[in-house]
């Protein structure tokens, strides 16, 4: 449809058509991200509401959780890097997060495994 819109405009001079059609697409587009934006929303509260759940960790756990809305697939390291936790707490964090259903171990791997905040990534597929 949209060569057809594009064509119509060179053959018939219908510019009226093509920008009709092209603000109901970028409407369309507005009203799917600010739906996005609102689901987003809703999933940070759940999220902030399980890590304050964590007891001790819920300090180093909301530093993770901030991160993990810039950046949702996380390898152990970069929890290390992020929280300032040794390995073996950053290990004992993760593990958390995934009791707590906000990670997803998806390497498949013992090492170097990868986790993903798989409920916010689905926002966006």
């Amino acid at each position: 449809i949209y060569y057809d819109k594009l064509r119509a405009v060179h053959e018939k001079d219908d510019i009226e058509g093509w920008l009709n059609f092209f603000l109901t697409g970028m409407a369309q587009s507005a009203d799917r991200a600010v739906g996005t934006a609102r689901e987003i929303l809703i999933l940070r509260q759940d999220d902030l509401q399980r890590v304050a759940l964590m007891g001790r960790s819920a300090e180093r756990g909301m530093k993770l959780l901030n991160a993990l809305y810039r950046m949702p697939l996380v390898k152990t390291k970069d929890v290390e890097i992020i929280t300032g936790l040794s390995n073996p707490n950053a290990l004992r964090l993760v593990g958390k997060f995934v009791d707590h259903g906000l990670l997803v171990e998806r390497s498949g791997q013992k090492r170097n495994r990868v986790f993903a905040h798989d409920r916010y990534i689905a926002l966006f597929t």
